[in-house]
């Protein structure tokens, strides 16, 4: 009964069979965020506000390089701080302190909701340390201003009831959240402070889910578990889902940040797809023999300064032999590969896109004659293709770089690298190698003790157990496990109502802030009208009036 609880009822029709995927290797990874709160921040004193676009001041910082073990001139540090993007965050006084803005380090952690997280990780069944180091993982996107995510470990290694078998859980995890994006440009990121440093539970399952269906129920289950956490959010984007998804002979990609399972059922679906067309792309091209040496950029600015914006601009071309035809090829509903170059250079380099141009782009008659002179000075062959790169010149030699290693990464079938979710459930590039295996000991804070002695609570598949014996239907129980109103539905059978009537009741009148009116109300109901008509009708009218 419980897999019908979980099981997505509203797949799009666009997916594929379970044998299609399994005949690629599909592996999923699902990470489920849901923000908590109990007394306040996790790592200071300031208290949790629900998401404001006013505030009281504006900070402004840019992301400078420093060494440090695994930074290399690849790196994703390195590709962030040669964008010299300024950074600003937006703080109000009433949510902000020293130490989300890096000036001070941590007041303490928040016993509540550490007690909260450990809570959900014992009633799970999770295997549960004596004590947990604080750790800084690095985020480099500027979402939070020290530059890394400071997070603890909670528990690991347990296991789900799940369609018909069982879903593993890696890890429980409690961290920081990070700042609320509001703008996005080549030159700046604004961010809101409203949600930075708000205590997140964080659960991670092993990378066994086999398709976007799997996905979706796991996602169900485990929001279904999160909810349950004590101090649990419910508003909007206080739930967030992360993805890892690769197959057989690809990367494993993650796609950061997805606010619906709806959004996730699709964005599994496209990842998977554009994995496949990217080794269908990657054995056509080492099919074609293509030789690396005759890879060449060469600065051309002095016969094509018409293409230039400002006259300290360069401009580069870039030839890709072997790579003609290539470029046109579908990754998805509305992306083609000349997509993925244009994305990372955009990112890598911070080059806007319409100063990335392809012999292979959209036909445009000025510029079939751009290419054409292009194609004279680079010597190039009809199989080969031609990029343009205008602006900055250190932007633009990152950009040659970028285009060369999207090229490598073609001819490898795919790379492990981070990606942003689009409206439509495709991807972009973000980021390149993450190192996210790369975690440091928190310096200003020890080792923090575990409490094993507190209680637990129920789990979603406990509760439908109990619902399923009062014979209330999947939808049913899903709805009331999703509103947190079984106790509710249980107060009304104990009155003496008929378990699929309680809730119905259950669903269609109860808010928290209603509870007490409405176990009044039907009571008297109960006491005065024997038709369940009448009974809804009294219970309805009853509440409306107060």
């Amino acid at each position: 009964m419980f897999e019908h609880v979980i099981k997505s009822q509203h797949l799009p029709d666009f997916l594929w069979s379970e044998e299609e995927y399994e005949s690629l290797g599909v592996r999923i990874e699902l990470k489920v965020r849901r923000q908590v709160d109990r007394g306040g921040k996790l790592l200071c004193n300031c208290p949790v506000m629900p998401p404001d676009s006013d505030y009281d001041v504006e900070v402004s910082r840019h992301l400078r390089p420093a060494a440090y073990h695994g930074a290399g001139p690849a790196s994703m540090p390195m590709a962030e701080t040669r964008c010299f993007r300024e950074v600003i965050y937006r703080l109000t006084r009433k949510s902000s302190c020293t130490y989300e803005m890096d000036d001070s380090p941590p007041v303490r952690i928040n016993r509540d909701a550490l007690a909260a997280t450990i809570t959900v990780a014992r009633s799970m069944g999770c295997i549960l340390p004596e004590q947990s180091q604080i750790m800084r993982e690095r985020f480099l996107d500027g979402s939070i201003p020290s530059g890394f995510q400071r997070s603890m470990l909670i528990g690991w290694n347990c296991s789900l009831p799940f369609l018909k078998k069982l879903l593993n859980i890696q890890r429980v995890t409690l961290t920081e959240d990070s700042a609320r994006l509001v703008e996005d440009s080549m030159t700046r990121r604004v961010f809101m402070t409203d949600r930075l440093g708000v205590p997140v539970l964080v659960i991670t399952t092993a990378p066994e889910l086999r398709n976007p269906a799997q996905a979706a129920a796991a996602a169900t289950l485990l929001r279904m578990v999160t909810s349950r956490t004590p101090g649990a959010m419910h508003r909007q984007s206080a739930l967030r889902f992360d993805l890892g998804i690769g197959i057989r002979g690809a990367g494993f990609v993650e796609v950061r940040g997805l606010d619906s399972i709806n959004t996730l059922v699709r964005v599994a679906h496209y990842e998977v797809l554009r994995q496949k067309r990217m080794l269908d792309l990657s054995a056509e091209v080492n099919r074609r023999g293509i030789d690396m040496q005759r890879f060449a950029s060469q600065d051309v600015t002095r016969w094509f300064k018409s293409l230039k914006k400002t006259p300290q601009d360069v401009v580069y071309a870039v030839l890709l032999p072997g790579f003609r035809g290539l470029m046109r090829q579908a990754m998805g509903p509305n992306r083609e590969l000349l997509d993925e170059f244009v994305d990372r250079v955009h990112r890598i380099a911070c080059l806007p896109q319409n100063m990335v141009l392809c012999s292979e782009g959209p036909e445009d008659f000025v510029l079939s004659e751009v290419f054409a002179k292009a194609d004279r000075l680079m010597q190039s062959r009809r199989s080969d293709v031609i990029f343009l790169l205008v602006g900055p010149e250190e932007s633009v030699k990152w950009g040659v770089t970028a285009l060369t290693e999207q090229a490598r990464v073609l001819t490898d079938g795919g790379s492990p690298e981070v990606r942003r979710p689009l409206r439509n459930g495709e991807t972009t590039f973000l980021m390149p190698d993450t190192d996210s295996s790369l975690r440091l000991p928190e310096t200003d804070m020890p080792a923090v003790p575990l409490h094993s002695d507190l209680n637990t609570i129920d789990m979603p598949w406990q509760i439908a157990r109990d619902m399923q014996a009062h014979g209330l239907s999947a939808q049913q129980i899903r709805a009331l496990i999703a509103k947190r109103a079984e106790h509710v539905f249980n107060r009304m059978c104990n009155l003496g109502y008929q378990p699929t009537l309680a809730a119905q009741l259950t669903l269609q009148f109860w808010k928290p802030e209603l509870e007490t009116a409405l176990i009044e109300a039907a009571k008297e109901a109960l006491n005065t009208y024997s038709e369940p008509l009448q009974q809804k009708a009294f219970i309805k009218g009853r509440l409306k009036h107060g």
